[in-house]
């Protein structure tokens, strides 16, 4: 019975991706038409046009980055074995990698099979409906670039309303209903979305993913039974976590990891992030032989 629910559930699921993406373009663009349709005139007739144009600017670039990277998100595969020349695949297998029945391919460390996608996602983070796809290795920037413009977007709307509420109700209009609708709108997801997008400087901070969180903290667990210490042997310090995250170097590496881009993300994202100098250090050899202890 449970198995039939869990089938009728993701089978759900990826019959209704269309109609979340939908919704969350629709919230998105309440946002921004109260912004710029409703907001912004009365900012400039208060306060003079240079203000409202400076604001308008902002505005613009916000959501053009909110856009183009959900859309990314949404329409870039996160990198799937299924993708990939099974040559490819056999010639690259270590020694920890598992074997996918259902893919009928290897599975690299880190990836996981997503059972509403039915495949074997390369370093996956996770399912997400809202943009119909899975979070992974190729499309993980552009989720949480996407997270972080929403956060900054929603959190600049939610604050210019409310410090010019008293224009709003000093004129009887017949929009004040959805001028207060996106306030508490744009107030509510930033909080929301600002909880989860904390949690996602954590992981890139630290290295890992949502699912590989999960499991290094019960390989963590194992170890402090045994008396020992255990540590992400992805873990490559925060500085050079997060430019393997966005695939960025150089001097301005620090501007380049938030800019909008297109290139497709180097690597194959078989091999963990920890390969240097010829030496393999594998996060499931190591939760093995932590396991081994119990």
């Amino acid at each position: 019975m449970f198995n039939i629910l869990e089938v009728v559930l993701e089978s759900s699921m990826s019959c209704m991706a269309p109609v979340y993406v939908l919704i969350a373009v629709g919230l998105i663009f309440a946002v921004a038409c109260a912004y710029f349709l409703v907001l912004l005139p009365e900012i400039g007739s208060k306060h003079g046009g240079n203000t409202e144009l400076f604001h308008t600017c902002v505005g613009v670039c916000i959501l053009f980055n909110v856009i183009f990277n959900y859309f990314a998100c949404v329409f870039t595969s996160p990198g799937t074995t299924t993708e990939m020349d099974l040559e490819v695949l056999h010639s690259k297998m270590q020694a920890s990698w598992r074997f996918c029945k259902k893919c009928n391919r290897p599975k690299p460390d880190l990836a996981h099979h997503c059972s509403i996608c039915r495949k074997c996602v390369l370093k996956m983070d996770h399912h997400c409906p809202w943009v119909g796809n899975c979070v992974g290795f190729r499309n993980y920037r552009y989720f949480f670039l996407f997270l972080m413009y929403l956060v900054f977007g929603c959190a600049y709307a939610a604050i210019l309303m409310a410090l010019n509420t008293d224009t709003f109700l000093n004129h009887h209009h017949r929009l004040l209903w959805f001028r207060m609708f996106t306030m508490v709108l744009a107030a509510a997801a930033c909080i929301a979305v600002g909880g989860l997008f904390a949690w996602h400087c954590f992981l890139v901070l630290s290295g890992q993913g949502t699912i590989d969180f999960y499991d290094n903290c019960e390989s963590f667990i194992a170890a402090r039974r045994q008396g020992k210490e255990y540590s992400n042997p992805y873990n490559m310090g925060p500085v050079r976590n997060w430019k393997a995250t966005f695939d960025v170097d150089g001097r301005y590496w620090w501007i380049l990891w938030m800019l909008p881009s297109l290139r497709r993300k180097k690597g194959l994202g078989l091999l963990p992030m920890s390969v240097e100098d010829g030496q393999r250090v594998t996060m499931q050899k190591h939760r093995k032989n932590v396991l081994d202890m119990v």
